[in-house]
């Protein structure tokens, strides 16, 4: 699992770098290869229409990616650091905490980005950014399942204090 979730990382960090890259040379180099950005995402017509809309919605899914590659970044943490002789750790709690704050904040950011798609582009092209895009509702209740898994490990790590004390 760990050498997994370090591939998934490394493969975020470059979509990320890939987005970022395309969206700088589009805007400042060639903006006639906007019609292909990344997976087929066409946002010329937004860029035409739209400008600010357009940096808004590039800055909202470069952020998306930059988070979901924490959030990953968070995982290789966990598989570095678990340790299945003594599982409640309080270093365990704290990242999981971190990855439930990011997953909320991935569901934020991808909720806004939908909503902005829909009202800055045509139907087709709001569509094709809503398939880019992951739903936000996933994250959401992601974070939220992370966030009560924190939470017992949290009691874990005190119980496993308490009982350490006794013996």
């Amino acid at each position: 699992m760990q050498a997994i979730s370090w591939l998934a990382f490394i493969a975020l960090c470059v979509q990320t770098g890939i987005l970022f890259y395309a969206f700088v040379i589009q805007v400042h180099i060639d903006q006639s290869s906007m019609h292909d950005t990344y997976n087929n995402l066409d946002v010329y017509e937004l860029f035409l229409n739209n400008t600010k809309g357009y940096y808004l919605l590039a800055v909202l899914v470069i952020l998306g990616c930059f988070f979901k590659t924490l959030l990953l970044f968070q995982l290789t943490r966990i598989f570095s650091k678990v340790n299945f002789e003594n599982p409640f750790k309080p270093i365990l709690a704290s990242i999981i905490i971190k990855m439930s704050y990011l997953s909320l904040t991935i569901g934020m950011l991808t909720y806004f980005e939908v909503r902005l798609s829909n009202v800055l582009s045509n139907k087709e092209n709001a569509i094709a950014i809503s398939e880019f895009t992951e739903s936000p509702k996933v994250f959401i209740l992601f974070a939220g399942v992370l966030f009560i898994i924190a939470q017992v490990l949290k009691r874990g790590v005190e119980i496993q204090a308490e009982n350490d004390l006794t013996i």
